[in-house]
């Protein structure tokens, strides 16, 4: 018998929608090419691509990294506020610092998505596995949990 595909869940689009996040914030980081552009280009060329196993969320995707654009000053102070001096941002990795951003961004403004926070840091600590080391992941989580703390969120999944 012949693996069938399953149609992508809402919740299979939205953790696209948060790696492709991720992937664009890193590529700025990297190149310097303006947020809108790299957003451009992975609607146009990346979205349909075999890039991402299906098309991401993008009203998810843009509004993350709008958010990002808009809050940066206000992430950067609050990730400041719970990295220790050996672990604070300029000593991190570009992909780990997209995570963080974006995931902060997320946690910041729960209108971005319906999630609650304990699935959030879930994402982005699996989005974190899958390109780095179980050191790595364990750090986003660990940075991720005291970010959700100190912004008052629950951590907790009610039924």
């Amino acid at each position: 018998m012949a693996n069938q595909k399953t149609r992508p869940t809402v919740y299979d689009k939205a953790r696209c929608a948060r790696l492709a996040a991720v992937q664009a914030l890193f590529q700025s980081q990297l190149t310097g090419n303006s947020l809108g552009e790299i957003q451009k280009e992975f609607q146009d060329f990346r979205f349909g691509s075999d890039d991402y196993p299906s098309i991401p969320n993008g009203t998810l995707f843009n509004s993350l990294l709008q958010e990002v654009a808009q809050s940066f000053d206000e992430i950067i102070a609050l990730l400041e506020s719970v990295l220790s001096e050996e672990s604070k941002l300029s000593r991190q990795e570009p992909v780990i610092k997209a995570t963080l951003f974006i995931a902060t961004a997320e946690l910041m403004n729960p209108a971005l998505s319906s999630a609650p926070a304990p699935v959030i840091i879930t994402e982005y600590v699996e989005i974190t596995a899958g390109f780095s080391d179980s050191k790595q992941a364990a750090f986003i989580n660990r940075i991720l949990d005291q970010i959700a703390r100190k912004l008052g969120c629950s951590l907790s999944l009610s039924k």
